[in-house]
């Protein structure tokens, strides 16, 4: 098996990935979510690498979505897991019962249900729990356990969320750059600031909004560029 150059990156990602874990569960929780958004940094170059490179393979591919279960799942709920308080029996019932479902389910999706489309998810996308476990650890908020519960099970149901409008000629991953600005600036910027709260709380509602209409705005979209 040959590793070329974006692999290398992957792997990168996926050690910085894990570093975050132990980091976490010794209560670091800011330093571990600085190092998480590295991984997401490297995760989003290494794609950009194998196409410039024409490295780009369906081993590469396969490497790239075992990686996101530990840099979307596994790092991000261990993190959330960490700091968050388990109020009571029921909260912590509810939490365990989230942390086995979502953690099956991403291996369970990376197994059985390939990438079918680049146009919608078959699932609530993990990016859900990616986003929705660390914009909460960053500003210690405690998301109620049933909209987690409830989250991954819509990622496991085969239940079609939008992605992008159908275009001809668009390539895989737009806006490169883009994210790459945007997830550099979260490893580094203060976390201990109005604005950054302002836009974490802005941000978990959209994340809510999207699980909730995601399928409708699918279905929606489908229906309007199938007439046009």
């Amino acid at each position: 098996m040959t590793i070329n150059k974006a692999d290398i990156v992957s792997l990168a990602g996926l050690s910085l990935a894990g570093a975050s874990i132990p980091i976490a569960i010794f209560g670091h929780i800011e330093p571990a979510i600085r190092i998480l958004f590295i991984a997401y940094l490297m995760d989003i170059l290494d794609g950009w690498i194998a196409r410039r490179l024409g490295e780009a393979s369906q081993q590469g591919f396969m490497l790239d979505r075992a990686i996101d279960r530990v840099s979307q799942v596994i790092a991000p709920l261990i993190i959330y897991l960490s700091w968050v308080p388990k109020e009571d029996a029921i909260h912590l019932t509810l939490l365990t019962i989230y942390s086995s479902i979502i953690i099956t389910t991403a291996f369970y999706r990376l197994i059985y249900r390939g990438v079918r489309s680049l146009e919608y998810f078959s699932g609530l996308p993990m990016f859900f729990h990616a986003g929705i476990l660390i914009i909460s650890s960053i500003i210690k908020y405690n998301i109620n356990p049933l909209i987690l519960v409830a989250g991954s099970i819509l990622s496991l149901l085969p239940i079609r969320y939008f992605r992008r409008i159908p275009r001809k000629g668009r390539t895989p991953s737009p806006a490169v750059s883009l994210r790459a600005t945007i997830v550099l600036l979260m490893a580094i910027i203060p976390y201990n600031i109005m604005i950054v709260e302002i836009i974490a709380r802005t941000l978990i509602y959209i994340l809510i909004a999207y699980m909730i209409i995601g399928p409708i705005i699918y279905l929606y979209v489908e229906r309007v560029t199938s007439k046009s």
